[in-house]
């Protein structure tokens, strides 16, 4: 998933799911640092001031590399994809007789995958194997989507400006259409989830531009389509796509939206409003391994009581914060540690983690007015933005992407009349 992260408040409330309280404020810093026997270590993705430096983080493994977008030339206002290695940062070299080159996904097996575009409008997959850049082998236009631990790349075909999309899967040197059954009116298509079973979760619609959409589940040449409610569905969308083929999407239908999870063949729909309303957050690791689902959820019905929330077949788990704070939610990783922001009411931002159900203010870097954390490593470390002032919505301002650490014990913070929401189910 591609993230550009100079956005304003607006674009951060669609990408991670937090409704703002409407509690007391005050209290609130003395609320985020009461209690700190702990460290944070937080370290610049190159250099904190000066090039080369990412500006953003499009996807990280789970030993704690990051492929980032990153500028190199203090000159030039161009991003390059690059990998942060924990403790540089390296740029991705272009394939002989490339112009242009964009990252898109990696692996844990220090593989990155990407696009090379040549001479003639020409594009093609191609994988960096620790760093060295193997451009596939193939016979028509493509561009590369996803990689698996397995290696296997899925890559999407589509000749012409306007022509619909296909899919097709690399592996082992084959080339193998991923596609709904031959019968399915559904042929423009476009892969959203890829895991190392080799499952793919498709989006597809019946012409280009999309119109009626729908969500197919495919493995080993066999397409499933997931029953999704109502009729005439339009801006379909997969959420996330997690490791045990579990499918976290949404949809327009009859005039309303519709959140749902696709696990062990059943459709589970949320309900998202009145009392114990969830509504899932966006992205890739809205949804992890272990089947929980990271968003927002209002025990009572009353608007003021949404909050950063987890959910499980157990039920909700509402995630505590600070009175007159909000709080947002936006990456959880398989132990269940959440990545996220608080943002006071004068708009100013601190990257935060929840662990164990506890808050872990992890504050903004020294020098810099804002943080917000935005990805999460296997083993917790936090990836995400710092700005130079506290006003998100100056889009002129330069970003830097930043890795959290924490360090030692982290007691929970003086939550007030919000402590009982760790624990608490909705």
């Amino acid at each position: 998933m591609r993230r550009d992260r100079r956005v304003g408040r607006r674009a951060v409330l669609g990408a991670g799911v937090g409704i703002a309280g409407s509690w007391a404020v005050g209290g609130a810093s003395a609320a985020m640092a009461a209690g700190r026997s702990y460290r944070v270590v937080a370290t610049p993705l190159g250099q904190a001031r000066g090039v080369p430096y990412a500006q953003s983080v499009m996807d990280c493994d789970r030993w704690g590399r990051a492929l980032v977008g990153a500028r190199f030339d203090s000159d030039s206002d161009s991003v390059v994809g690059a990998v942060w290695d924990g403790e540089e940062l390296t740029a991705l070299a272009p394939p002989p007789s490339s112009t242009y080159v964009s990252a898109s996904a990696m692996n844990d097996r220090n593989q990155i995958l990407g696009t090379a575009s040549g001479s003639g409008s020409v594009s093609r997959p191609v994988i960096w194997t620790r760093g060295v850049p193997e451009v596939l082998d193939l016979d028509t236009n493509a561009w590369g989507n996803h990689i698996n631990n397995r290696g296997e790349v899925l890559f999407t075909v589509r000749e012409g400006n306007y022509a619909r999309r296909s899919t097709r899967l690399y592996r082992s040197g084959e080339v193998i259409p991923v596609s709904p059954p031959p019968e399915s009116p559904f042929s423009d298509v476009e892969p959203r989830g890829f895991n190392d079973s080799g499952q793919v979760a498709l989006l597809a619609y019946d012409e280009y531009p999309e119109s009626l959409g729908t969500v197919f589940l495919w493995q080993d040449g066999a397409a499933r389509e997931l029953p999704l409610p109502g009729e005439e569905r339009a801006r379909v969308a997969v959420r996330a796509f997690n490791a045990r083929g579990d499918i976290l999407g949404s949809h327009y239908a009859s005039g309303r939206e519709r959140q749902w999870l696709w696990r062990d063949g059943e459709l589970i729909e949320f309900p998202l409003a009145g009392a114990g309303a969830f509504r899932a957050a966006w992205g890739g690791q809205a949804l992890n391994s272990r089947g929980q689902v990271l968003g927002a959820a209002c025990p009572s019905g009353d608007a003021a009581d949404w909050g950063p929330a987890l959910w499980s077949p157990d039920g909700v788990e509402l995630l505590p914060f600070p009175d007159g704070v909000s709080a947002y939610a936006n990456a959880i990783n398989d132990r269940g540690d959440v990545a996220g922001t608080l943002q006071s009411p004068d708009g100013a931002e601190r990257a935060c983690l929840w662990r164990g159900g506890r808050l872990i203010d992890l504050g903004v870097p020294e020098g810099f007015g804002g943080a917000r954390g935005y990805w999460i490593a296997a083993d917790g470390g936090v990836f995400g933005t710092a700005q130079a002032s506290n006003h998100p919505e100056n889009e002129t301002e330069e970003v830097h992407a930043f890795h959290w650490r924490v360090r030692g014990c982290a007691p929970p913070p003086d939550m007030g009349d919000r402590a009982h929401h760790g624990a608490r189910r909705a």
